[in-house]
């Protein structure tokens, strides 16, 4: 016999006896054994108040036992006895298994599918029997469902928690709470970074992943966009990075993985902050630098954040012209007096550079032009020597001697001696060349002692 462990089990027992012989007393007890002692099931401490004896002296031996416990289970014997002291009888044995209700699930509580619920026993329940559902000790109000089951749709984290069952009636005696964990795959996925704030180049950064999921998620994996596709960086929760540096810049996200599943996090901007660098200074237009043109100096840098200042400066000058704050400096009618080193200076909130030194070298035709006079009076002689200021340098001296209206090329060279005779004497001057033009200095007259070898206002010199 196997009844439920909270129900009402009714052992049913009829007997006879010789007619000579007095039935004096009909009683149960359980595993009797020929010799022992023999005790009526209502006097044990267990079965007390549980004991229902719907016996008489002539021919019935039932025995009902209520509220039957798994610690019940055993062989039960009617006892008969009669007034003769060898007359007493045990009926065949009963056997009574008591089993537990228990709940068993149908079905993989993963998040989005079916799950059924059964409340089941060794024992078979009686059949339309009203089954009561807890979950974490509080009564479902549910409409009894088909053959004793409980079915969760589309079941979620919501639904988590103990299960028990009960037959109505036998409330105290539920199943023993089976614990439902939905299983899900990684959702809720998200990025930290450490420490919170700028990231300064040169500094430590710690992203980390996190996610939920059950089971655990089994692997993170963390990736850098660039391009137009992604690339795997690590393949662990945590993505640590030293002495960091512009190049870490960039989007980084992570994937959060398990059995069930796969989670991307949103991107996160790693933006790495550094003062100016990769300094660049260039001059416009490029080539020769004439003077009277226009020039433009101009300066770039690399930094995060942006440079917030530029500034020119030229080497060996403390003072530095309004114009020149700025990233491009512009210099109107260049003049020689340009021509030197320049260098650029970019700076930021975290610190300055100075870019390499650029020259400047302005080319123009010769200019201040002079000639140099020197008498030898014991030798007789007298040496001029011109000179003159040209970017690039003077090429040719060429001298030139006028004797009244006419003017022809003398000599050349920087200096030229010559001796003073009545032939040698006039006025003298020297043309400066180079490629980009020429000049002439102001004549100087030679002439012998009393004597006015040329009239000056015809040339237009004055001495």
């Amino acid at each position: 016999m196997c009844a439920v462990s909270g129900s009402s089990v009714v052992m049913p027992c009829s007997f006879t006896h010789p007619t000579h012989l007095t039935v004096t007393k009909v009683y149960w007890t359980i595993n009797a054994t020929p010799g022992g002692e023999i005790t009526d099931l209502r006097n044990r401490t267990q079965y007390k108040g549980r004991v229902q004896y719907s016996a008489d002296k002539e021919k019935n031996c039932t025995m009902t036992l209520s509220d039957v416990r798994v610690a019940d289970t055993a062989l039960y014997y009617a006892r008969i006895e009669t007034s003769t002291q060898g007359e007493r009888w045990l009926s065949l044995s009963v056997y009574l298994r008591v089993k537990e209700v228990k709940v068993q699930v149908s079905g993989a509580a993963i998040e989005g599918q079916e799950v059924k619920l059964s409340c089941v026993s060794d024992c078979s329940l009686r059949q339309n029997s009203r089954i009561v559902w807890k979950k974490d000790g509080h009564v479902l109000a549910l409409t009894q469902t088909h053959n004793n089951e409980l079915t969760l749709h589309s079941i979620s984290t919501e639904d988590e928690g103990e299960y028990s069952c009960a037959v109505d009636g036998q409330k105290d005696h539920p199943s023993p709470p089976l614990k439902i964990s939905v299983m899900y795959p990684p959702k809720n996925t998200s990025v930290s970074v450490s420490p919170a704030g700028e990231i300064l180049q040169g500094s430590s950064v710690t992203l980390t992943c996190s996610s939920d999921a059950n089971p655990p998620v089994q692997s993170y994996t963390w990736y850098r966009r660039g391009g137009g596709a992604s690339s795997v960086v690590v393949s662990q929760q945590n993505y640590s990075m030293t002495n960091i540096t512009s190049e870490h810049s960039g989007l980084y996200y992570c994937k959060a993985k398990n059995q069930h599943g796969s989670s991307h996090s949103t991107d996160v901007h790693l933006d790495v902050q550094y003062p100016p660098k990769n300094m660049l200074a260039s001059v416009s237009p490029s080539g020769e630098i004439l003077e009277g043109n226009t020039v433009s100096l101009s300066c770039s840098s690399d930094a995060n954040p942006p440079v917030q200042s530029y500034t020119w400066h030229k080497m060996n000058e403390s003072a530095v012209p309004k114009e020149a704050v700025q990233q491009n400096y512009s210099i109107s009618a260049v003049s020689s007096e340009h021509s030197g080193d320049y260098y650029c200076q970019a700076q930021n909130k975290h610190g300055n550079r100075n870019s390499a030194v650029i020259h400047l070298n302005v080319l123009y035709p010769p200019k201040l032009t002079g000639l140099l006079k020197h008498d030898d009076l014991q030798e007789g002689l007298v040496t001029l020597t011109c000179s003159s200021d040209a970017n690039p340098p003077v090429e040719s001296y060429t001298w030139y001697r006028k004797t009244g209206d006419k003017t022809t090329r003398f000599d050349s060279g920087g200096t030229i001696n010559i001796t003073l005779t009545s032939t040698t004497a006039g006025l003298y001057h020297c043309e400066a060349a180079n490629r980009l033009g020429s000049q002439n200095a102001t004549a100087v007259e030679l002439s012998l002692p009393g004597t006015q070898c040329c009239k000056l206002l015809n040339y237009g010199v004055s001495l």
